[in-house]
């Protein structure tokens, strides 16, 4: 996998100790995991497995609601959304379930985590009146606050290098449908794809290892497929068909780049049927990973490909002062 020694979007007032977020024993599992979640115990608890379904094992085992759990980029930590303290926030844990800790010292409702490449900072949906968009330093109050989201967008995620932010929500606030946003954090100017397109709803967007693909759900007719295209919009190429009476969402990489893994549910009765499946990118037919619960927000690590992704000190010079900061 190509990655672009470099991250931008970073500034020396940020910085802080990370002895706290990365401790020395926290280990990066040795082999290719998943982690997700389910709700097999009774409540939504987060889930590790092989890509081929077998070992699933309950990391959190806790009364709450634990979900959207994202692979730290070295695979030391599991960064995920819990309402443990009464409102979702959002809550750092070692890879094996261990030393949980919260990364938010309030009670203001986050969730839908994701980390940038080198994993000094997170992007996050963060809801007060309204549902935003944030990006924050781990172990900092001072967030920054990139653009406001639809009801039920803001899934976002980072380029490979590090300079861009992709996510969904809607070309306008009245609007009920959501599109691809992407945030240029070197310039702060903001591209949205399928603007002009009708009759769609595009959404849960992840850009490739490479940094010149991007995974996404679309939604038509009452039910949706998955996407791939190249990074400014174009040459779009439908993965996974439509299924009678059935829709996929939440779509992400495989590693290397070369397989994806996606939710698939029953439209009239999500809350009975809901699993995850890979599929191989070269050719074969998708494969069923889960089978008991509701299954859900699936995230793959392989150590083969956690490089680390160190910022160069001559590129320092942020845009934070073009983001909004809010306590």
């Amino acid at each position: 996998m190509k990655i672009t020694r470099f991250f931008v979007f970073y500034s020396f007032s940020l910085i802080l100790t990370f002895a706290s977020i990365y401790p020395i024993f926290a280990n990066a599992p040795k082999s290719q995991k998943i982690v997700f979640t389910s709700n097999r115990d009774g409540n939504n608890e987060i889930y590790i497995m092989n890509p081929d379904g077998t070992g699933q094992t309950n990391l959190t085992r806790h009364e709450a609601s634990d979900l959207q759990p994202a692979w730290s980029p070295m695979g030391k930590q599991i960064l995920f959304a819990s309402n443990r303290d009464g409102v979702f926030n959002l809550y750092l844990m070692d890879a094996d379930g261990a030393n949980v800790e919260k990364v938010f010292n309030d009670f203001k409702s986050r969730f839908a985590p994701a980390w940038s490449p080198d994993g000094r900072q997170i992007s996050y949906i963060r809801s007060d009146a309204v549902r935003e968009l944030y990006v924050a330093s781990l172990g900092k109050k001072n967030e920054k606050r990139v653009a406001p989201v639809g009801d039920f967008d803001g899934y976002s995620n980072w380029s490979a290098d590090g300079t861009k932010i992709v996510f969904d929500a809607p070309l306008r606030p009245e609007n009920t449908t959501s599109r691809i946003h992407i945030f240029d954090l070197l310039t702060g100017q903001k591209e949205v794809l399928f603007g002009n397109v009708v009759g769609i709803s595009v959404g849960s967007p992840r850009w490739s290892p490479s940094g010149d693909k991007i995974v996404f759900s679309w939604f038509e007719g009452g039910n949706s497929s998955i996407y791939i295209m190249n990074d400014d919009g174009s040459e779009t190429e439908r993965i996974v068909q439509p299924l009678a009476g059935f829709s996929t969402d939440y779509p992400d990489w495989s590693p290397n780049g070369n397989a994806l893994v996606y939710e698939r549910y029953d439209i009239d009765i999500k809350s009975k049927n809901r699993h995850i499946y890979t599929v191989d990118l070269n050719g074969g037919e998708p494969k069923k990973l889960t089978g008991k619960g509701i299954n859900f927000f699936a995230d793959w690590f392989d150590p083969a490909y956690a490089l680390p992704v160190q910022p160069q000190p001559h590129l320092l010079t942020t845009v934070w002062g073009k983001l909004k900061t809010r306590d």
